[in-house]
C-alpha cells in the first residue's frame, strides 16, 4: 500500500471479489469507458472517461480505508447482489436482441452498467425539456 492507494498486481478475480464482499476498501475498477467506484455501503459511482490518474489525488483518500485499483473488469459481478457466483450469463429474454447468447459475467455488467447510466442521463434531459416547455 501506498500513501493509501493499493495496486492489484495481476489480482485474481477471488481476490477482488474478497474485497468487494468484505467491504474493506474502495474498490475502483479502470475500464474501456471510464472508471466504475464501489465505497463500501454505497451504491457504484460511474466516471466516463476517468483514468487511474484520478485517483491519485490525496483528497480521495481516508484514513484506514485503501483505494484498489483494478484495470479491467474482473470481480465487477460481485456488485451485483443478486449474482450466483456464475461467470457466465446467458439471456433469457425472447424480447432482447441477444437472447440466447452466453457472455462474460463481468462483462455483462461492465456493460448493464453503462447502459443502465446512458439511459438516465436520456430520462434526465427528456424531464428537463419537458419542465422547459411548460414554462
Amino acid at each position: 500500500m501506498t500513501d493509501g492507494i493499493e495496486l492489484l498486481n495481476n489480482p485474481t478475480k477471488d481476490e477482488i471479489i474478497d474485497l468487494v464482499r468484505s467491504n474493506s476498501a474502495v474498490v475502483v475498477w479502470i475500464t474501456k469507458r471510464g472508471a466504475i467506484v464501489r465505497v463500501p455501503g454505497r451504491d457504484l459511482l460511474l466516471l466516463p472517461s476517468t483514468d487511474a490518474n484520478f485517483f491519485n489525488d490525496p483528497d480521495l483518500r481516508r484514513p484506514g480505508v485503501p483505494i484498489v485499483l483494478v484495470h479491467g473488469n474482473s470481480g465487477l459481478a460481485a456488485t451485483d447482489p443478486s449474482w450466483d457466483g456464475s461467470d457466465t450469463f446467458t439471456c433469457d429474454n425472447p424480447q432482447c436482441a441477444c437472447f440466447g447468447s452466453t457472455e462474460d459475467m463481468d462483462l455483462h455488467v461492465h456493460d448493464s452498467l453503462w447502459k443502465r447510466a446512458a439511459n438516465q442521463k436520456k430520462q434526465c434531459r427528456r424531464h428537463t425539456l419537458r419542465r422547459c416547455r411548460k414554462n
